[in-house]
């Protein structure tokens, strides 16, 4: 007997490769899954703004990484002794003025030419409830700790929603007219907005996947993430302590299921032959036998190096870099 709903990804387009340029948008979902595809050596960008969590916010992000208008000095705010952005998350805050202008403008430039050449835009939503400035009227992506009467909190409209993603990926498949569009809800609960809250969220966020789906047709697939956890997997221990995030095995088991649904059979054998190499380099030295060790890194460097030579397309450099100091170091 089968206990539980095993939830199918209808996924119906072409398998995910190597080849293939992915970039992501969104919520710490979004940056979970985007690391699962970096690790096993996809092309991947991940959130050049930092965690979004607003369909409003990401969409907001895409429209200026196509235009590639860099950020100015005076979009930035201070508070005590960091810099903010209002379209950024505070990963990207900064002492120095200066310096945070130039990191987010370099990372806005390469989003900006990412975007014009991938394959596949991962979009994933974690809330419908905005914050709205209250002096501008604008929606920020982050409120970095600012008090809470300078925002209007409102929950955005399925139509709302609907309207501003459309303008923005019309607008992107005009620049990249093959690029596929994957729409995901993130599974996140957001308990501080209520239980009861968050549903309503989620339910705005899924309806207006399910718009856009009809809107655009096979240039947007949706992946049931969210689905994966409250329907198949549906129990507390797949969530962290926090019972809001989901645990680092349901993670697992989503990269998992999109390994089986959406990724190639060449994407698959690649996934198997880097891990074997990640592994040993993820290798510690556990005794005092230096030669051995130093054996172990010689055989490790050469695997590396003839997995570049049979995927010249998958960049290695950084951890052939990282096994040659390894071996190095060994006095």
């Amino acid at each position: 007997m089968d206990f539980r709903t095993k939830v199918s990804l209808d996924w119906l387009g072409e398998r995910i490769n190597h080849h293939h340029s992915l970039i992501f948008f969104g919520s710490c979902f979004a940056d979970e899954v985007g690391a699962m595809f970096g690790a096993n050596k996809f092309n991947v960008m991940q959130n050049p703004f930092g965690v979004l969590y607003n369909p409003l916010s990401i969409a907001n992000a895409i429209e200026r990484s196509l235009d590639g208008l860099p950020f100015s000095g005076n979009e930035l705010i201070k508070v005590g002794n960091l810099y903010h952005s209002f379209s950024h998350h505070s990963l990207y805050s900064h002492t120095d003025k200066e310096h945070m202008l130039q990191n987010i403008n370099t990372e806005l430039s390469k989003c900006s030419c990412k975007l014009k050449k991938a394959d596949y835009l991962f979009i994933t939503f974690g809330t419908a409830w905005v914050y709205e400035l209250k002096e501008s009227g604008e929606v920020v992506a982050n409120c970095h700790k600012l008090p809470a009467n300078k925002f209007n909190r409102r929950r955005a409209s399925v139509t709302e929603l609907t309207q501003r993603s459309a303008e923005v990926i019309e607008k992107l498949l005009s620049v990249n007219p093959n690029i596929n569009i994957v729409l995901t809800v993130s599974p996140i609960r957001h308990l501080k907005d209520g239980i009861h809250e968050n549903s309503l969220s989620k339910s705005t966020l899924l309806l207006m996947c399910e718009e856009l789906q009809g809107m655009f047709g096979k240039n947007i697939t949706y992946l049931p993430t969210y689905e994966i956890l409250l329907d198949e997997l549906r129990d507390y221990r797949f969530y962290a302590d926090d019972m809001a995030h989901p645990s680092k095995k349901a993670v697992e088991y989503v990269w998992e299921r999109i390994r089986e649904e959406v990724l190639s059979a060449e994407s698959e054998t690649i996934i198997k032959e880097w891990g074997k190499i990640r592994q040993g380099i993820n290798h510690r030295l556990m005794s005092a036998d230096t030669e051995g060790y130093k054996l172990f890194l010689n055989n490790l460097l050469n695997s590396a190096n003839a997995f570049a030579n049979k995927y010249k397309y998958i960049n290695v450099e950084q951890e052939i870099a990282e096994i040659k100091e390894k071996i190095n170091n060994i006095a």
